[in-house]
């Protein structure tokens, strides 16, 4: 089996698993669920994937985590906006 097809598959697979709850959270605007450190975490990790990919002049790898990292940090990002959301609810 061909290593690029399987680069491929995987790249993608990882990097758009992230994105039903990014999608939810956009929806929903509730983020109590989410654990920041999940997305942060990864989001190291995932800058780790990319220098190696840069490193090594891998375009698959470098692609795949440049688009995980925008997701991680937009998960990251709504997890800050919508926390008021759940301050407010919780005092309720």
């Amino acid at each position: 089996m061909d290593t690029m097809i399987v680069g491929l598959v995987s790249g993608i697979l990882t990097t758009f698993g992230f994105l039903p709850q990014v999608i939810k959270s956009l929806r929903t605007k509730k983020v109590e669920d989410v654990a920041i450190a999940q997305p942060v975490v990864l989001l190291i990790g995932m800058s780790g994937w990319l220098l190696y990919g840069v490193m090594r002049d891998d375009l698959v790898i470098i692609m795949a985590n440049i688009v995980s990292i925008a997701l991680n940090l937009w998960l990251i990002v709504l997890k800050i906006k919508y926390r008021s959301n759940v301050k407010a609810n919780n005092g309720k």
